[in-house]
Formats: C-alpha cells, structure tokens, sequence
C-alpha cells in the first residue's frame, strides 16, 4: 500500500501572498493584504499588466513555450494537464512573463495520477530526466508569476522509481523569478540550481515523500545567488522547508512551519550548479518566523549547516537577525539548537546570532552549536532565551521562563506588551528589518492577517 500524504493539506488550503507595497523600501505604514485561493491583493511589484498571448484550457504548451524576449503569456484560469519547458532567453529590460490572467483565479497545473508519473502528459520534453519535472527552465529571464502547480509525483507506484519530481526544476538558469505562485503536493515543490534566483510571495504546502529526508519543499541545489523572501513553506510531507547550497542565500520575511523532519539547512554547493564555487558559502536569514514540527523527524534543531559532499575544507557563514524561532518539540533536554553548525564536517565559518527570540517549552537549554574540530566565530547580542540556556559566547542575552507571546496556541507569535523582551533589540545591529509579520500566516489567521512594512525593529523577532 502506498504511504498516503496527509489529508489535511486541501485544496482550499490558504496561501500567504505577502504583496508588498514596496520591497525593500525603509519605514513607513504600508500593510499588505494576505489573501486566501490566490486572492493577491495588489500586484506584486514588476509584473506585466499586458498580454502578448493569451492560452486557455483548449491550447497546449507550445504558445507557452514560443514566448520570447519582451513577450507575456496569460493563462487563463482552468485546470492544465501539460508540462512546460522554458529554453529561450529573455533580458533584463524584456523577460519573457508567464502569468495568471487573471490573479485572483488562477491556472491550476495539476500531475495527479494514479497509472504514471509526469511523463504520462503532453509535454515537449523527452530525454531521460523528463520524470523530474513538471516545469523545467533552462532559459533566462523567466517570471513565472500566479501558477498553481500540484500532484507531480510518483506515489502511483509508492515512488519506487524515484522521489524527485519536481513542481517546478531549473537547471543553470539566469535570473529566474517564481512570484505568487503555490506549489502543492509535489515530490519537491522548487528544485533547482542557477544564477540570480528569486522566488517571493509563494506557497510551498505538502510537498515531499513521506519517510524521505532527499525531498523537500524547497531544495536549491546551488548557484551564485539565491533569494527567497515573502513565502510561506510549511508542512513538507518529508525533509525539510528549504534544503539550499547556493553560494550567496537570503531568505527574509518568511513563516516556515511544521517539516517532516528539520525546518531547513545549508549544505555544501554543487560546482555544476556554479562556476564560481570556492568552497564558502554565506547566508543572510533575516526577519523569518520558524515553528517547529511538535513531532519532527530529526529532533534539537531548527536550521543545520552541514558538509554532506565531501567538499574538501568548506567554509559556511551565517547572519541571523530579528528571526522568531518556537521549538515545540516536548520533553527535550539540553540540546536543542536554533542553529546547529556541524564543526565535524566543516573547517571554518562563522554564526552572527543577534536580534533574535528563541523560544522553547518548559525549562529545556537551548545551544547555538554542535561539538567537532572545525574553526568556528559566534558573536551576537540582544537575544531571548529560556532560563537557563547556553549560549556563550553571544552577550546581552535576556533571559525568562516564557517570552510571553500573544497567543502561541493560535500561532500569534506577537510579544505581550508585558513580554520580557519587548523592545529589547539592538538598533546598532544591521541590515534592520523593513518588513514584519502581524499575524501568522496560518489557515485560521491568514483572511485578517497582513505582513506590514516595520518602521520600528524595537523588538527582537520577526514580529513588531
């Protein structure tokens, strides 16, 4: 009998569409709606408004796939049973767009089956690694913006084959954007390595094989820069929320929540996926709200950096400011870490741990590292920890009990105003945060919720 993925991932499931105002702009009070069913408030900052061609349910991929520089393809609302490859190349001043036509309903692109895998639909795609995708891009200049892509993988035949079928796959592509899109249900949601990578405003829910760590939500398998921001990855049915090895990462303003097994990780970059490896890899993780599986796979930790190539002397970097992160695993001990960096396969790096709240049940310790030979730097001030916790050698740690959130039951991460560490951050810490969550971005939260422009980072956390 196949492993049957969760059923309480439906359709309906709501979608944290963080439509900013503006990105990366500084203070100010602009909110930004956060909708339900691909309901996106305001357009998402770059996208075209026109339509060069326009596809319905009566057409196939190829005016999908002729799209060239300049062009934007509308899809119209409907359920899509093709795969799509994108090969051509756009530019920085005309990238070619495959859009929603219409934002609030979108094109569903769905690959369940019950007899064969992605391969069994139309697609112009036939070499031997067809099987791993529904999407593929190997082209520049690509925005895929409003698309649900759900049901590719191989639990037809309880993924005996493999359990890498991507949503969407791309391989040494350059400047790829994936916006406002959800990605459902699939062996992997994003898999990829290339240059200059964004995706923002998008949902990744369910994705994964049950009982494997080597799928994942969201698995970045190298590059130079890669850039996820404004996202919701939650409940990966195995692995984890994010998997990345891009050589330059940023991940700011997302809510990750409930992995199979660990929330996330950066291990070691591929070279075929970068020209310019050199063995050092460097994350900014900034303003995100991570909430542990009550019941995860790989219990303690929450984010690991770890060598598992066998990349000769690799060196992992790692700046963590203004994050919330809520263990809720019961019954652990000393050894919980926010962040776990393993000196046993690493020979360098170094952990800047500031701003930052961590939360833990009861009297449990929480660490910042793992023991081995590597060199390792951890500075950091102004953080919260439970009494009790080891967290040497950062400073200025505040420490309580409880941290005191507005309702931690119902996912509102927010600090009472009584909270031991309201307005405890550091403003001499940087880059501040421009954007904050005011709510969690839950199936009950998300029809009132907003993610707003901060005009303050007084608090430590990803919650004003």
């Amino acid at each position: 009998m196949s492993p049957a993925r969760s059923s309480r991932f439906g359709a309906s499931a709501c979608l944290l569409i963080a439509t900013l105002a503006a990105c990366g702009g500084g203070g100010g009070s602009a909110s930004v709606s956060v909708g339900t069913g691909g309901s996106s408030g305001v357009s998402p900052p770059g996208g075209s408004t026109s339509c060069d061609v326009t596809v319905t349910t009566a057409d196939s991929y190829d005016k999908i796939e002729a799209a060239t520089a300049g062009q934007t393809v509308c899809i119209a609302a409907g359920t899509y049973h093709f795969r799509v490859t994108l090969a051509k190349a756009g530019t920085a001043s005309a990238p070619i767009t495959i859009r929603a036509a219409d934002p609030a309903n979108r094109p569903v692109f769905d690959y369940t089956s019950s007899t064969h895998d992605v391969t069994g639909w139309p697609g112009s795609y036939s070499s031997s690694d067809a099987f791993r995708s529904a999407w593929r891009v190997t082209g520049a200049y690509y925005i895929i913006d409003g698309i649900v892509i759900q049901g590719a993988n191989n639990s037809y035949n309880n993924w005996s084959i493999n359990d890498n079928t991507s949503g969407i796959r791309y391989l040494n592509s350059s400047n790829l954007t994936i916006r406002n899109c959800r990605l459902y249900n699939n062996d992997m949601g994003v898999q990829g390595g290339g240059s200059n990578t964004v995706i923002e405003y998008t949902e990744f829910d369910a994705n994964g094989v049950p009982n494997s760590d080597q799928s994942h939500n969201i698995y970045i398998l190298g590059g130079d820069n890669f850039t996820l921001r404004y996202s919701y990855s939650h409940d990966s049915v195995g692995g984890q929320n994010f998997h990345v090895r891009a050589r330059n990462a940023t991940l700011a303003y997302n809510w990750f929540q409930n992995a199979a097994d660990y929330e996330g990780d950066m291990m070691t970059n591929q070279a075929s996926y970068d020209a310019g490896a050199n063995g050092v890899q460097d994350m900014l993780f900034l303003g995100n709200v991570v909430v542990q599986n009550p019941t995860p796979g790989n219990e303690g930790k929450l984010i690991t950096l770890y060598n598992d190539g066998g990349t000769p002397n690799p060196t992992m970097n790692i700046t963590a400011l203004w994050n919330t992160f809520v263990f809720r695993e019961a019954g652990r001990g000393t050894d919980t870490a926010p962040i776990q960096f393993s000196k046993a396969t690493l020979a360098a790096g170094t952990v800047v741990f500031s701003n930052n709240i961590v939360s833990a049940s009861g009297a449990r310790s929480a660490v910042i590292t793992d023991a081995g030979s590597g060199s390792l730097t951890v500075s950091g001030t102004n953080n919260f920890f439970p009494t009790g916790s080891l967290v040497l050698p950062i400073v200025g740690t505040k420490f309580a009990t409880d941290v005191l959130f507005v309702n931690a039951g119902s996912g509102n991460y927010a600090l009472q105003a009584i909270s031991p560490a309201a307005g405890y951050a550091s403003l001499a810490v940087t880059p501040r945060p421009t954007f904050g969550f005011s709510s969690a971005p839950t199936a009950a939260a998300l029809l009132s919720g907003s993610v707003t422009a901060r005009a303050a980072a007084t608090n430590p956390g990803a919650i004003q």
